[in-house]
């Protein structure tokens, strides 16, 4: 049995050396190392992951990137990687310095519960705590896909998040006029975390949170928008699946894409005939799409 100290120690802070020209890239891939949360400082990058059983292989995977850039020619800091253990209420508070309200648009503003946001009238505020989940608005990707819904989405549509973590986007997708989301994770930890955040934003009505995998879905309706902001991998395997839950003039949004994988997306569009490419945005490494599924509407 783990004593009460040890099951406090749960959180690695990583803290990388970075310069201008490499802070994107490396951001980009602590995330897809598995971090739950990064913010810049001056000179680095610092990183959250929950599993400090990790950090030897964490740090190896840092150091054999520096390679890769350096190979690439780049320019690598020669200060060291460090790395601490946290406690929970150590990495909440560290975390949450960190996380200020975000303007996504003129409409739409993210904020964390904890702090108080002056709004003019009109705007659409999401309130989030996130916990250990991902999803704060502050990562590319989620702001692309907090984008598509403002532009995309119809009043009373029916909406599919694949992938919900804090719940950030079932949530802007019920203040922004959706009749019915349905929100999935396969980290109950996110779906307890995105529950609490729904109940905050006063949207338990519109939002079905549920924990597994999406192609678990038994009789589901057709949906108007299926967005999915998760990895490549993901992406391709999950395509039959989303595209078949995708109403004929229906549309989908694809965001967890850095821009390296923009072909391996894109030629998706050639094993579905069914599918339209439709709009491509770009936000530093990360790429955002829109698919409308063909047929009539």
């Amino acid at each position: 049995m783990k004593t009460n100290s040890e099951s406090k120690k749960n959180w690695l802070q990583v803290r990388v050396p970075v310069n201008p020209e490499i802070e994107d890239a490396v951001n980009n891939f602590l995330f897809e190392l598995g971090s739950c949360g990064t913010h810049q400082t001056e000179g680095a990058v610092v990183a959250y992951f929950s599993e400090p059983k990790l950090r030897g292989s964490i740090q190896h995977a840092i150091k054999m990137y520096f390679e890769e850039l350096e190979a690439l020619g780049h320019r690598i800091p020669s200060t060291p990687i460090a790395i601490d253990c946290l406690e929970d209420e150590d990495w909440n508070s560290a975390w949450k310095s960190h996380f200020k309200p975000l303007v996504i648009s003129d409409r739409l503003v993210v904020k964390p519960t904890w702090e108080t946001f002056s709004e003019p009238a009109n705007t659409v505020i999401i309130e989030v705590d996130p916990k250990q989940a991902f999803g704060t608005g502050h990562h590319a990707t989620t702001r692309m896909a907090l984008q598509f819904l403002e532009k995309y989405l119809e009043k009373d549509q029916l909406v599919l998040d694949v992938g919900t973590g804090t719940g950030i986007l079932a949530i802007a997708a019920a203040k922004l006029g959706a009749r019915k989301i349905i929100a999935f994770d396969n980290d109950w930890l996110a779906v307890e975390t995105a529950s609490e955040n729904v109940a905050q934003n006063s949207t338990s009505m519109q939002v079905s949170l549920y924990t597994g995998e999406v192609n678990a879905l038994r009789t589901p309706p057709l949906f108007d928008i299926v967005l999915a902001n998760v990895n490549t991998q993901v992406t391709l395997a999950l395509g039959d699946v989303l595209l078949q839950l995708t109403r004929p003039g229906g549309l989908m949004f694809f965001t967890g894409i850095p821009e390296d994988d923009k072909l391996k997306i894109k030629q998706t569009k050639k094993e579905y005939p069914d599918l339209k490419l439709g709009e491509i945005i770009t936000e530093g490494e990360w790429i955002g799409i829109v698919f409308q599924k063909r047929g009539r509407e």
